[in-house]
């Protein structure tokens, strides 16, 4: 029985065949993608998208909470009370247990890139989720790509002062690894366009006394730490001794870098901490007008 033929069996030395199906691929992926930003941009309708502001800034208001608790509840039940006599007219699901989910796939939609156009709402829906520091289920992941978001848009005064007062709040109150790390990329892209001119100097303030370990540095605190003049090799040693079960027993003090102190448990108290988040997002800052004036030159 004779075999059937097939595209296979036929040589395309010129790889002919090979580029009209790539181009055939990209011509439905284009296709997808039309079809996708219709889609998203009803599902982004700026009526959806004032409804679920008023619902996060509502919410947000209520919620009661001590720092930054890990704990999904609070927003759950501020959701639940909430769904039973909304302050707006907006559609809400018929069981209130998928109000939390509904909220958080809305967000994530916002939060992927390439919005639709340039929407003062969707800014706004961005900067009010933040500000009510969220916590549901993949709201940290959400809050980073917010963040990118925001950073990718252009502000108005009053959108970079809020933005200000929520990087304060973080340096203080703390956010997760991923978050914080967003909030010191926009801070630092701010403060390079000059809209930030006093968070520079409270950073500062805020990072003095902060006790910088070994476990925590990366290649240029230890760069720092190796070629610093003023420590003796005791206190060098001290500090770049390495703890293998747990924080590191020794420190230098930020910002004068000529003190070994003890850390330990110690990098743990609150008030370390906040030291610690104002010299990290300090660094990027210091980092990013570094890397601009070194292209520039």
């Amino acid at each position: 029985m004779q075999r059937k033929q097939t595209l296979i069996d036929f040589p395309d030395p010129f790889g002919i065949r090979a580029i009209r199906a790539i181009r055939a691929i990209n011509e439905h992926a284009l296709l997808r993608n039309d079809a996708d930003r219709e889609a998203r941009a009803a599902r982004l309708a700026p009526r959806k998208v004032t409804d679920f502001t008023k619902l996060v800034e509502h919410v947000g208001r209520t919620v009661k909470s001590e720092g930054r608790p890990c704990s999904y509840l609070p927003w759950k039940s501020a959701l639940k009370e909430y769904s039973r006599v909304p302050p707006y007219t907006g559609k809400l699901p018929d069981d209130w247990h998928w109000l939390p989910s509904d909220l958080m796939n809305f967000a994530a939609d916002i939060a992927q890139p390439g919005w639709p156009e340039p929407r003062a709402d969707l800014i706004e829906f961005a900067i009010t989720f933040l500000e009510a520091d969220v916590m549901l289920f993949r709201s940290g992941y959400v809050k980073r790509h917010l963040i990118r978001r925001l950073q990718q848009s252009e502000l108005s005064g009053d959108q970079v002062s809020r933005i200000d007062s929520i990087l304060r709040r973080a340096v203080v109150q703390g956010a997760g690894m991923e978050e914080f790390r967003a909030f010191r990329k926009i801070a630092a892209h701010l403060c390079l366009l000059g809209h930030l001119p006093d968070l520079r100097q409270w950073l500062e303030e805020k990072s003095r006394g902060a006790i910088l370990t070994i476990d925590r540095a990366d290649g240029e605190l230890f760069a720092k730490i190796m070629g610093s003049a003023e420590l003796s090799e005791p206190d060098l040693n001290r500090a770049l001794a390495v703890n293998f079960f747990g924080p590191s027993k020794w420190g230098v003090v930020y910002p004068e870098m000529r003190k070994v102190v003890r850390a330990g448990k110690l990098v743990k108290e609150p008030s370390q901490q906040i030291k610690h988040n104002a010299y990290l997002m300090l660094e990027a800052i210091r980092r990013r007008e570094a890397a601009q004036s070194k292209s520039q030159s």
